[in-house]
């Protein structure tokens, strides 16, 4: 009886802390699951993949890249990755390495006060960084259309490498 209730009350508190959200759009019942595939540190992303990623589960201080367009609104199990920066400049990640997210980013919104950008080519890639994508502070865009479709293969903020 008392480790039904432990439990219970562990459940609880991991819901309150974000690892297991309410039901989602994703059907009745559904649970959305958050994974963090890196803490981050001094000049490091915190990086973190949400199954279903919506709209709404890109938070303050996060830049959020979104599989599908319309922020995976017409396709719910669509995955989001968040990436958050907690110092001034986080260097070059590849989204290949740390999220196997190479080229499949359709929408994205940057709900941080500095820019981001992203590259055509990943940190170890050649012509790395190629193109480059500037996400102003504070924006978002629900389809990047058909030049940055499933193109994007590294992050970075405010960095100088690209123009």
């Amino acid at each position: 009886m008392h480790r039904a209730r432990l439990l219970i009350g562990l459940s609880v508190l991991l819901g309150m802390v974000g690892f297991a959200a309410g039901p989602s759009s994703a059907g009745i019942g559904a649970r959305t699951t958050v994974v963090v595939l890196q803490e981050g540190g001094p000049g490091q992303w915190r990086i973190e993949k949400v199954i279903p990623g919506e709209h709404s589960q890109c938070f303050d201080g996060y830049a959020c890249l979104y599989e599908h367009w319309h922020f995976n609104h017409d396709n719910p199990s669509g995955v989001l990755y968040r990436f958050q920066c907690a110092y001034s400049i986080c260097g070059w990640q590849s989204l290949s390495t740390c999220c196997s997210f190479n080229d499949k980013m359709s929408s994205w919104i940057n709900h941080r006060d500095k820019k981001t950008i992203l590259s055509e080519n990943g940190p170890g890639q050649p012509n790395f960084p190629g193109d480059c994508l500037t996400l102003a502070a504070n924006s978002q865009d629900d389809w990047v259309g058909d030049t940055w479709n499933d193109r994007a293969s590294g992050i970075a903020v405010d960095h100088s490498t690209c123009p």
